[in-house]
C-alpha cells in the first residue's frame, strides 16, 4: 500500500468512527516544544540491510533492537526505532481510531511518542524524523482532524517544523475527509537539508536549517527522493507485477538492464541498502489469486546493482518482514 493510499484509508477509518478529539491548533513551521521527543547524540548505525521481524528490528551489523512490540511500520532515527504497531487505540472520546507513534532504544520496552503517525520517514543518518499526524489536528465543521506534519531534530529531541500547510482549512467550507480522500496527502523524504512532503492542496518545503515552511513552486519533488532509485541515481527499480508474481527490474541510467543472477527469477526488489546494494524477495515457485502455491516461498534477498549478483538471507522470509519507511516500494 503506498503512503498515500494509507492516509486516505486511514481517513476514511477516522469518518467513519466519528472523528478524533482535537488536541489544539497546530503550527505553521517554526518548531514547537510541546512534545516530549527523546533525543541523543548516540545515532543507531542506520547502514546496511535493514529490517524487522515482529517485535525485533535487525539492524545492518547483525545486531537487534528488540522493542517490546509488534512492528508495523518503522525508521531508525536517533539512538532507536520509531514505529506503529498496527493496533489502532480508542481516543480520549471513545470513538476515535489513532495509530500511535513508539520509540524504543532496543531494550525491550517502548514508550508512545505520538498519539498518531500515519506515515513515516527518517533521514539516511537517522538524525531527522518526519510524520504526518491525523490525531491532533483542528477538526473541521464535520468532525475530521487537519492533517499535520512534524520534523523532529533528534539530536536535541526539538521540533524543527508543526505545521498544517498545504493540508486544507478546517475553519473554512472545507471537507477535510472528502479532501484527502481525493488527493492523498502524503510525506516524500528528505534531500539537501529539506523535507519534503505533498499536501492536499499544495507540495510542501521544509528548510531543516532555517525552519521555514513553504510552499514549493515545482509540482514535482527532487529526484534524490524517489524510493525506486539508487541513492547514487544510477540504478532504478523498474516495479512490476504481473500474473500473481513480483517481475522488478534493475536498470542502469543509460537505459542498461542489469541481469540478476543467484536468485529465482522473480523478485521485489524493495530497500536500497547502499549506494549499489538492494533488498527485497523472491519468489521461489508460483503464485496464483489465492496467493502462494504450496511449496514456494519468498527468501529474502540482496542484490548488488554493479554486478547483478544476488543472495539469499538466511532467516526470515519475504512476507515475514518490514522494511523501513521510505523503501522502494
Amino acid at each position: 500500500m503506498t503512503a498515500g493510499r494509507r492516509v486516505g484509508v486511514a481517513l476514511a477509518a477516522l469518518v467513519l468512527v466519528g472523528g478524533l478529539t482535537a488536541c489544539g491548533e497546530s503550527d505553521s513551521g517554526g518548531g514547537s516544544a510541546g512534545a516530549d521527543w527523546p533525543s541523543s547524540d548516540t545515532p543507531v548505525d542506520t547502514s546496511g540491510l535493514v529490517y524487522a521481524v515482529g517485535g525485533t528490528v535487525r539492524l545492518g551489523d547483525g545486531s537487534d533492537l528488540t522493542v517490546g512490540a509488534k512492528v508495523d511500520r518503522f525508521v531508525l532515527a536517533g539512538d532507536g526505532a520509531f514505529f506503529t504497531s498496527g493496533g489502532h487505540e480508542t481516543g480520549e472520546d471513545g470513538r476515535s481510531y489513532v495509530d500511535p507513534l513508539y520509540y524504543s532504544t532496543g531494550d525491550g520496552t517502548a514508550r508512545k511518542v505520538a498519539a498518531d503517525a500515519t506515515d513515516l520517514r527518517a533521514t539516511r543518518d537517522g538524525r531527522y524524523l518526519m510524520l504526518m499526524d491525523l490525531g491532533s489536528g483542528k477538526k473541521d465543521q464535520y468532525g475530521t482532524p487537519q492533517a499535520v506534519v512534524v520534523v523532529v531534530d533528534t539530536t536535541t529531541g526539538d521540533e524543527v517544523a508543526r505545521t498544517t500547510e498545504g493540508m486544507g482549512d478546517p475553519s473554512s467550507d472545507d471537507d477535510l475527509a472528502d479532501l484527502y480522500e481525493d488527493a492523498e496527502p502524503r510525506l516524500e523524504g528528505f534531500a539537501d537539508g529539506t523535507a519534503y512532503y505533498r499536501g492536499a492542496t499544495d507540495p510542501v518545503a521544509i528548510d531543516l536549517g532555517t525552519r521555514d515552511v513553504t510552499v514549493r513552486d515545482e509540482d514535482a519533488p527532487p529526484a534524490a527522493l524517489d524510493g525506486l532509485r539508487s541513492p547514487d541515481g544510477r540504478w532504478t527499480v523498474e516495479d512490476v507485477y504481473e500474473d500473481y508474481a513480483p517481475q522488478d527490474r534493475l536498470v542502469a541510467t543509460d537505459g542498461t538492464r542489469v541481469r540478476l543472477t543467484g536468485v529465482p527469477p522473480h523478485v521485489d526488489l524493495v530497500s536500497w541498502i547502499g549506494d549499489t546494494a538492494v533488498a527485497g524477495y523472491a519468489l521461489d515457485g508460483s503464485a496464483d489469486a489465492q496467493g502462494l502455491t504450496a511449496g514456494s516461498t519468498l527468501p529474502l534477498i540482496t542484490c548488488e546493482a554493479t554486478t547483478g549478483r544476488c543472495e539469499v538471507v538466511p532467516g526470515p522470509t519475504g512476507d515475514q518482514v518490514t522494511f523501513p519507511e521510505g523503501s522502494a516500494d
